[in-house]
């Protein structure tokens, strides 16, 4: 789980953006690393593939749809 911290016990301004973006850059690079991301979540929910998820096709169901939730195949 990766979590920002508030603005008054020192975190970044901008934050709630930033940890997301990070998480979601961490996934896209373990993945092209070679890992297995077997899920992944939004606001409204998320997905779990066992064998794995493919990310490009997640990415463009949320851009579709507003979110992963009810990715087909997962």
């Amino acid at each position: 789980m990766v979590t920002g911290k508030p603005t008054s016990a020192g975190g970044a301004v901008g934050r709630e953006d930033a940890t997301g973006r990070r998480c979601a850059l961490v996934a896209r690079l373990l993945h092209e690393m070679g890992a297995r991301v077997v899920a992944v979540s939004d606001s409204q929910g998320g997905v779990y593939g066992p064998e794995g998820l493919n990310l490009e096709a997640v990415q463009r169901h949320k851009r579709q749809t507003g979110s992963v939730v009810d990715f087909p195949g997962a």
